[in-house]
Formats: C-alpha cells, structure tokens, sequence
C-alpha cells in the first residue's frame, strides 16, 4: 500500500459502489431521468459518454441557436447541489436576511482603504458580485455563457484515482436563461444578474453572470419548478424515482461482494423530465485522471486555462503551477518511453542473437529474453528448452515446412509444451510473440537444412 494511503471502509466501498452504479443507471442524453434524491436533487439528469462526446452535444442545434441564451455551471463533485456558498452555512439552504444584511455591512466596512471603490456601486447584488470574486460567502451562484469554460471548472481540480473512484463523475448545469425569462415573466425578475462594473476582469474573461434565488430560499432548483409548476407549465409527477441498490455477492464471478444495482425510474415521469430539461437539467460526465488531463489539454488549445479566465496575479500563479506540472508529467512520461525503448531493443537484439545458435540453444536464448523483459526469474530454460524440442521434432513429418496444415501442427506441439513445462509463469500476454519465435528457429533450420 502506498504511503499515506487508507484501507477503504466497508461503508465507503459500499457508497462508491452505490453511485458508481447510479451514474451507469442514468440514461444518456437526450433522455433524462428525474431522480428525487442526495445526489441531482429535482433536477432532470442525464450523462454522457465522456468529455469529449459532450463536445458533440454542445454542436446540437438547442446549443446554436441566437434566441437560446444558455448558461452553464460546472461541478467537480457529482452530487454538488445547486447551493450558494451563503445558503451553504444555514440548515437547508434559507438564508436568514438579518445575517445577510449584517454579512454585507461588515465587507463594507473591511473593504475600505483596500483598493476597491464600493460606494460607487448601485445595488446590493454589485457587492454581493465583488465579494464573490473576492471569496465571500454569497447568495450567488456563478455561471457562465460558454460551456467550454464550464467544462474547464468540473475539471479544472487534480484528483487522483481513488479520489475519481469515489466520484465517478463531474458535471454540468445547463439552463435555457431565455427560455425561462419568457415563460415565467415577473416571476423571473431578480433570478439572474450581470454586473455592469467594468472592474470584475475575472467576470469578463469567463463570459460570467450571476443567478440567485428570489425570496432568501437559497434552493434555485427548487424555486424555478415551483414557478413553471405555478403556471402549469409542466407535467404533474404522481411518483418519486429513486435508484434502490443492494449488495449480491453472487453478482461477482470469483465470488467477492460486488454492488449490484436496481434502477428505477419510472416512465411516468419522462415527459414532466423532457418538459423541465427545456429550462434546467444537469449532465454527468465521467471522470478519471486520464479523461482530466485530455480534457483539459483540448481546453488550453481553446486558450481556456487558469491565465486566461483569471486574468491577475493569482490566475497567473495557477497557470504557472499547471505549467510546471505539465512539463514534469511530459518529462517522466518521455523517460518512462526512452527506459521500454531501450528495453525492447535490448530484448530483440537477445532474440536475435539467441535465434542464431543451435536449436536447444536458440530456444533457451528466447526464453530468457523473454523472461527478462517480463520481470520473471525462472531457473529451469534448458529443461523447458529440450521438452519444447523433442516435442516439435515428435510432430514433424517429411517436408513438413511445406504444408501449413503441418507447420500448424508443430507450432500446437510448441505452444503444448512450453505451457506444460513452464506454467504460467512464460504464459503471459508475450505468449503468442513467444510461441511465433521460438517456432520460427525449427522453420528456419529446416528450410536450411
């Protein structure tokens, strides 16, 4: 076990399997489940095959289209509700006004003679904006216009392979902001916010704006169905959809506990699912480190990087550490290479060498080779060597070369006796490279004979 690293409890392996087996569940897009649960909340879910079949989503029309002003969010944990980092820090999400106000008055106060003007802003949401940018606690949620930069903040965050084991997916909110604008008239107003101070570099650079719930419930979700359910704009939903899952050791060939999962999710709800989705719905996307560092690598050629959507001191900085970051993983994967290079030719240059010496010889040579370069210690190649020989020659005939019913043959006689004298441990997935080798000695010597 690694340094640093920690037995996986019982509970845990059971959580991660659990929502492992809910993100395998979910349908994928264009479908949408509506799950009512701890992990999309009411929110209509689907998923994607990877990052990089989300890129071909976003070329769909609903995506294109002028009069669609979409907007997106991006989380790097998959059950990451839809919570303001203010209604985050009161039980279930209402935001108590007083301490609000309160909040507000004491980053007035803390901000003067700290170079940001904010007596010059006109509403609350202003300030509210620049603390956001700053690290205050808000009742604002980020957004942007560009799913690209979206994208980039569900991955922007290393995590490692047991970390992506037990998130098995990141994601994204996409809202059709016009769309609920129109439907919902007055009962919109106040839910989405652009601050015009041209000060907020980091704002503009992300193509970003703001979203808040109206009336202190810090649930945006929650209020918009409330709203288009208010002017019956949706299907009503008579049942609730949950994922039941169970443990079935019997679900695993060798007989470990494996999470086996039931999913539900019942066909009534699909078109109040399709009728919510035209306004909200959340993708999931799989993670893995490999899929991250892809991902991102396609994002910096769209100059999406920490330098460009945090364009100031501490953007550059993270640029810089992603920078030096990248160049050494380049540095060890290329001495990695240059270290199976070097091995693979020193391994031919044995094969070759061995193939040219007497058969026992040539095929003991082989052998070791290829127990060298698989990191094997095996004691008994002369052994092995003779029974693979007496073997084959058992099952040549005259001009047996000739014929490829016969050389098939003597190569089933190889491929017999080196599996019976070696086991598994020359067996391996160089077996077939091994086999092809070590017969080519027996051809070559009878065709020169």
């Amino acid at each position: 076990m690694a340094d640093g690293a920690k037995l996986e409890t019982s509970e845990e392996k059971k959580s991660r399997e659990k929502y492992r087996a809910y993100l395998d569940a979910l349908p994928t897009y264009p479908e949408f489940a509506l799950p009512t649960d701890d992990i999309d909340g009411l929110v209509p879910t689907a998923k994607v095959e990877s990052w990089n079949s989300l890129l071909d989503v976003l070329k769909g029309e609903e995506f294109k289209k002028t009069k669609n002003d979409m907007i997106f969010r991006g989380h790097r944990v998959h059950n990451w509700q839809l919570a303001s980092t203010l209604g985050r820090r009161f039980p279930g999400g209402a935001i108590d006004s007083d301490k609000s106000k309160m909040l507000m008055a004491q980053f007035e106060l803390a901000m003067r003679g700290r170079g940001y003007d904010l007596t010059t802003l006109e509403h609350d949401e202003d300030t509210w904006a620049v603390g956001q940018h700053y690290g205050l606690a808000t009742p604002l949620l980020d957004w942007t216009r560009s799913p690209f930069v979206a994208l980039f903040f569900a991955f922007s965050k290393h995590e490692s392979e047991a970390e992506c084991s037990k998130n098995p997916s990141r994601a994204i909110f996409c809202m059709n902001m016009t769309k609920v604008r129109e439907d919902l008239g007055t009962d919109a107003e106040g839910m989405f916010f652009e601050p015009k101070d041209h000060r907020n570099s980091r704002l503009v650079n992300q193509s970003g704006l703001f979203t808040v719930a109206p009336g202190g419930d810090d649930n945006l979700a929650s209020y918009l169905i409330a709203a288009l359910d208010e002017q019956d704009l949706l299907a009503t939903s008579e049942e609730a959809h949950t994922i039941e899952g169970n443990l079935d050791p019997s679900a695993s060939p060798d007989g470990t506990t494996q999470a086996s999962i039931t999913s539900v999710f019942e066909s009534s709800d699909r078109q109040r699912a399709k009728e919510l989705a035209a306004y909200l719905f959340k993708l999931h996307i799989p993670n893995s480190v490999e899929d991250r560092k892809d991902c991102l690598k396609t994002l910096r050629q769209m100059n999406i990087h920490n330098g460009s959507l945090f364009p100031d001191p501490s953007g550059a900085s993270l640029y810089c550490n992603d920078w030096l970051d990248r160049l050494m993983e380049d540095e060890k994967v290329e001495k990695e290479q240059s270290k199976e290079d070097e091995k693979q030719k020193t391994f031919e240059e044995a094969v070759t060498t061995a193939s040219a010496a007497g058969t026992e010889e040539s095929i003991e040579g082989i052998l070791e080779a290829y127990a060298e370069k698989d990191g094997l210690i095996v004691n008994n190649h002369d052994e092995i060597a003779g029974a693979i020989k007496s073997a084959a020659e058992a099952a040549m005939t005259i001009d047996w070369y000739l014929s490829e019913s016969k050389r098939g043959r003597v190569r089933v006689a190889v491929r017999k006796a080196l599996k019976a004298y070696s086991g598994d441990d020359l067996i391996s997935a160089n077996a077939t490279a091994m086999i092809n080798d070590i017969f080519a000695v027996f051809l070559n010597g009878a065709k020169g004979a």
